[in-house]
């Protein structure tokens, strides 16, 4: 969920400054990270557990002339290989749904922070009982489980962050979700030219588990936090 306006939110909110230390902690391959550096002239620090990943993303962001504003790191967000007090703003885009300790997560990103630092992140997130469509979709996802906001919540405050926003992002997950049903839907016969017919099947059960968790039944939603250490 890392539109450009999703971004330009989560910083906004985060009250993101010209120059600050900032870490995308589970970066992927660094879109959202080298649209930070470029739009509001930071410094960051992408973390990710694939090199794979970070190959790409290096050569990306030399190509884009932001490698002397971006950099990366092969790590986890559970054991972040950062010293205490590194980072102004810690910043995530729906990364922590795949790690299972939140507990640790949120504990690690409030080590790395220096005092008045901020938390800001987008997850997706459980928001009714767990259920089959959820427990699939989190199987095809690689997440080992989803939080919940008020769990987010209690988990910020139990590290010693003052919680500054929440917001309930469910009904932008059924909308993206419903979007990207309908694009790959349109799609099916370009992606048949480069992809064999399992791999299609897999993305559109992926796709019906995702409408049926966050469109229909709603057990599965998102939200955004944001978050102070004192």
């Amino acid at each position: 969920m890392g539109s450009e306006e999703a971004i330009d939110t989560l910083a906004q909110k985060a009250g993101l400054q010209k120059g600050i230390k900032v870490l995308d902690a589970g970066c992927g391959i660094g879109g959202p990270a080298r649209y930070l550096a470029q739009n509001y002239d930071c410094h960051v620090t992408g973390l990710n557990i694939s090199e794979h990943q970070l190959n790409y993303a290096r050569e990306r962001t030399k190509a884009e002339g932001l490698d002397h504003k971006v950099n990366y790191k092969v790590g986890s967000f559970m054991d972040m290989p950062f010293n205490n007090g590194f980072f102004d703003l810690v910043w995530s885009q729906d990364a922590f749904a795949h790690g299972p300790d939140k507990k640790k997560i949120i504990a690690e990103c409030y080590r790395v922070l220096k005092p008045g630092g901020i938390l800001s992140f987008q997850d997706h997130l459980r928001v009714g009982p767990m259920t089959k469509n959820l427990e699939e979709y989190c199987l095809f996802a690689a997440c080992p489980g989803l939080e919940t906001l008020e769990g987010y919540e209690n988990l910020l405050k139990g590290a010693g962050f003052s919680v500054l926003g929440k917001e309930d992002l469910t009904d932008y997950y059924r909308a993206d979700y419903q979007a990207r049903m309908k694009l790959a839907e349109e799609k099916k016969n370009e992606l048949m030219e480069v992809c064999d017919q399992s791999a299609i099947d897999m993305l559109m059960q992926f796709m019906k588990v995702s409408i049926a968790t966050f469109a229909e039944e709603r057990s599965g939603g998102g939200g955004r936090l944001i978050a102070k250490k004192p």
